[in-house]
């Protein structure tokens, strides 16, 4: 990416580790959490910018977790919503069985999975928008 390191010592990228971010002293808080992004976008835009772009990677989080992440994604989801956030959350597809994925479609309103054989872009329905599109 060009200017990548200008970007990075001005603290308009910033990359931080699951353990820095979601696990923080080793529990994690989706409270805390949900507490960081608002913190960061309040950051954003004292500094001027018209919003943040977020990507979050769950490929630290164990079975154990699932169920509260996917509380914190519900809740993560109302806060964003209206806000000057765009997020994008990557699931690794080894991790994720059936019910894992249907709940991962659930809380995002749009998913987008890939495999070596085909991609499937899936929206979830609303009242205004029912579509579904699959390419193979």
């Amino acid at each position: 990416m060009p200017g990548f390191e200008t970007y990075l010592k001005k603290g308009q990228i910033e990359i931080l580790s699951y353990s820095e971010w979601y696990v923080k002293d080793g529990a994690f808080s989706p409270q805390r959490v949900l507490d960081g992004w608002a913190s960061k976008l309040d950051e954003a835009l004292s500094r001027g910018y018209d919003g943040m772009r977020v990507s979050g990677n769950t490929g630290w989080l164990e079975p154990g977790h699932w169920k509260r992440f996917m509380e914190y994604e519900n809740r993560v989801n109302n806060v964003i919503r209206g806000s000057r956030v765009k997020a994008i959350c990557s699931y690794p597809i080894d991790k994720c069985g059936p019910r894992e994925t249907a709940e991962v479609l659930r809380e995002h309103r749009l998913a987008l999975s890939l495999t070596r054989e085909k991609a499937v872009a899936r929206r979830r329905a609303s009242s205004s928008d029912r579509s579904d599109s699959t390419r193979s």
